[in-house]
Protein backbone atom coordinates (compact mmCIF):
# COMPACT_ATOMS: atom_id res chain seq x y z
CA UNK A 1 0.00 0.00 0.00
CA UNK A 2 3.06 2.59 0.67
CA UNK A 3 3.93 2.28 -2.63
CA UNK A 4 0.22 3.12 -4.21
CA UNK A 5 0.80 6.05 -1.65
CA UNK A 6 4.04 7.30 -3.21
CA UNK A 7 3.23 7.06 -6.58
CA UNK A 8 -0.07 9.20 -5.98
CA UNK A 9 1.99 11.37 -4.39
CA UNK A 10 4.62 11.47 -6.89
CA UNK A 11 1.71 11.62 -9.98
CA UNK A 12 0.78 14.74 -7.68
CA UNK A 13 3.95 16.18 -7.87
CA UNK A 14 4.52 16.19 -11.53
CA UNK A 15 0.71 17.41 -12.33
CA UNK A 16 1.47 20.74 -10.25
CA UNK A 17 5.39 20.74 -11.88
CA UNK A 18 3.77 20.75 -15.50
CA UNK A 19 0.97 23.00 -14.95
CA UNK A 20 3.72 25.24 -13.14
CA UNK A 21 5.66 24.98 -16.33
CA UNK A 22 2.78 25.74 -18.38
CA UNK A 23 1.80 28.54 -16.16
CA UNK A 24 5.51 30.06 -16.53
CA UNK A 25 6.21 29.48 -20.12
CA UNK A 26 2.63 31.34 -21.38
CA UNK A 27 3.04 34.22 -18.95
CA UNK A 28 6.42 35.13 -18.57
CA UNK A 29 8.45 33.02 -21.43
CA UNK A 30 10.41 30.86 -18.64
CA UNK A 31 11.06 27.15 -18.00
CA UNK A 32 12.07 25.21 -15.19
CA UNK A 33 14.10 23.51 -17.80
CA UNK A 34 14.36 20.33 -15.52
CA UNK A 35 10.26 19.02 -15.31
CA UNK A 36 10.86 17.01 -18.55
CA UNK A 37 13.37 15.09 -16.45
CA UNK A 38 11.46 15.23 -13.47
CA UNK A 39 8.29 14.09 -15.24
CA UNK A 40 10.20 11.17 -17.46
CA UNK A 41 11.29 9.71 -13.88
CA UNK A 42 7.96 9.96 -12.41
CA UNK A 43 6.54 8.19 -14.99
CA UNK A 44 9.16 5.07 -14.09
CA UNK A 45 8.82 5.98 -10.75
CA UNK A 46 4.77 5.70 -10.69
CA UNK A 47 4.93 2.60 -12.84
CA UNK A 48 7.28 0.64 -10.76
CA UNK A 49 5.93 1.66 -7.15
CA UNK A 50 2.05 0.78 -7.94
CA UNK A 51 3.19 -2.93 -9.34
CA UNK A 52 2.56 -4.52 -6.26
CA UNK A 53 -0.65 -2.52 -4.97
CA UNK A 54 -1.94 -3.17 -8.29
CA UNK A 55 -1.06 -7.12 -8.06
CA UNK A 56 -3.45 -7.08 -4.38
CA UNK A 57 -6.44 -5.25 -6.12
CA UNK A 58 -6.26 -7.38 -9.12
CA UNK A 59 -5.58 -4.93 -11.64
CA UNK A 60 -3.13 -7.07 -13.53
CA UNK A 61 -4.85 -8.45 -16.74
CA UNK A 62 -5.33 -12.05 -16.79
CA UNK A 63 -6.10 -14.45 -19.20
CA UNK A 64 -8.80 -16.60 -17.47
CA UNK A 65 -9.43 -18.92 -20.62
CA UNK A 66 -7.72 -22.33 -18.58
CA UNK A 67 -7.98 -21.63 -15.38
CA UNK A 68 -11.99 -21.08 -15.64
CA UNK A 69 -12.26 -24.41 -17.24
CA UNK A 70 -10.13 -26.48 -14.34
CA UNK A 71 -11.33 -27.87 -10.92
CA UNK A 72 -10.07 -25.47 -7.85
CA UNK A 73 -7.11 -27.79 -7.41
CA UNK A 74 -6.21 -27.31 -10.90
CA UNK A 75 -7.18 -23.96 -10.52
CA UNK A 76 -4.79 -23.76 -7.23
CA UNK A 77 -1.64 -25.80 -9.25
CA UNK A 78 -1.75 -23.45 -11.89
CA UNK A 79 -2.34 -20.78 -9.87
CA UNK A 80 1.25 -21.99 -7.78
CA UNK A 81 3.44 -22.61 -11.04
CA UNK A 82 2.33 -19.18 -12.77
CA UNK A 83 3.18 -17.32 -9.35
CA UNK A 84 6.14 -19.31 -9.46
CA UNK A 85 7.18 -18.14 -13.17
CA UNK A 86 6.36 -14.34 -12.28
CA UNK A 87 8.15 -14.61 -9.04
CA UNK A 88 11.86 -15.91 -10.83
CA UNK A 89 11.17 -13.19 -13.48
CA UNK A 90 10.74 -10.65 -11.37
CA UNK A 91 13.91 -12.26 -9.31
CA UNK A 92 15.92 -11.35 -12.15
CA UNK A 93 14.89 -8.26 -13.05
CA UNK A 94 15.46 -7.12 -8.97
CA UNK A 95 18.64 -8.29 -9.09
CA UNK A 96 20.19 -7.10 -12.77
CA UNK A 97 18.23 -3.01 -11.63
CA UNK A 98 19.49 -3.43 -8.45
CA UNK A 99 23.34 -4.68 -9.96
CA UNK A 100 22.62 -1.58 -12.13
CA UNK A 101 21.86 0.95 -9.43
CA UNK A 102 24.90 0.02 -7.64
CA UNK A 103 26.92 0.18 -10.80
CA UNK A 104 25.48 3.96 -11.29
CA UNK A 105 26.29 4.39 -7.46
CA UNK A 106 29.77 3.16 -7.41
CA UNK A 107 30.80 5.05 -10.71
CA UNK A 108 28.80 8.18 -9.82
CA UNK A 109 26.87 7.98 -13.13
CA UNK A 110 24.62 11.41 -13.98
CA UNK A 111 22.13 12.16 -16.42
CA UNK A 112 22.98 14.04 -19.49
CA UNK A 113 20.72 16.42 -18.96
CA UNK A 114 20.82 20.28 -18.48
CA UNK A 115 20.69 19.39 -14.40
CA UNK A 116 22.68 16.08 -13.52
CA UNK A 117 20.48 13.80 -11.73
CA UNK A 118 22.38 10.96 -9.93
CA UNK A 119 21.14 7.84 -11.74
CA UNK A 120 21.05 5.65 -8.76
CA UNK A 121 18.28 7.32 -7.20
CA UNK A 122 15.30 6.65 -10.18
CA UNK A 123 17.33 2.87 -10.36
CA UNK A 124 16.60 2.70 -6.65
CA UNK A 125 12.93 3.71 -6.80
CA UNK A 126 12.94 0.82 -9.51
CA UNK A 127 14.27 -1.46 -7.52
CA UNK A 128 11.58 -0.74 -4.25
CA UNK A 129 8.86 -1.25 -6.54
CA UNK A 130 10.27 -4.57 -7.81
CA UNK A 131 11.07 -5.73 -4.16
CA UNK A 132 7.71 -4.93 -2.83
CA UNK A 133 6.19 -6.76 -5.68
CA UNK A 134 8.65 -9.97 -5.00
CA UNK A 135 7.23 -9.56 -1.02
CA UNK A 136 3.65 -9.68 -2.53
CA UNK A 137 4.50 -12.41 -5.41
CA UNK A 138 5.58 -14.49 -2.28
CA UNK A 139 3.46 -14.13 0.28
CA UNK A 140 0.99 -14.32 -2.49
CA UNK A 141 2.19 -17.87 -3.19
CA UNK A 142 2.89 -19.22 0.14
CA UNK A 143 -0.76 -18.79 0.60
CA UNK A 144 -1.68 -20.54 -2.37
CA UNK A 145 0.80 -23.64 -1.42
CA UNK A 146 -0.85 -23.40 1.91
CA UNK A 147 -4.37 -23.00 1.06
CA UNK A 148 -4.69 -20.64 2.94
CA UNK A 149 -6.39 -17.13 1.78
CA UNK A 150 -4.66 -16.00 -0.90
CA UNK A 151 -4.20 -12.00 -1.67
CA UNK A 152 -6.43 -12.38 -5.22
CA UNK A 153 -8.20 -15.36 -5.42
CA UNK A 154 -9.47 -16.39 -8.69
CA UNK A 155 -13.45 -15.68 -7.87
CA UNK A 156 -12.21 -12.41 -6.58
CA UNK A 157 -10.57 -11.04 -9.94
CA UNK A 158 -13.55 -12.53 -12.02
CA UNK A 159 -15.76 -10.19 -9.40
CA UNK A 160 -14.19 -7.77 -9.76
CA UNK A 161 -13.31 -7.23 -5.92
Amino acid sequence: MIGAYMSALILGTMVILMVLEMFLRGLFSSSIHIVEDLVGYGTAAVLFLSLAYTFISSGHIRVNIILEKLNSSGQRLLEIICTLATSFVVILITWYSARKMLLNFERNVTSTGMYEIPLWIPGAVIVAGLLMLLIVLLIHLFACITGSAAIVSHEQHLQGE
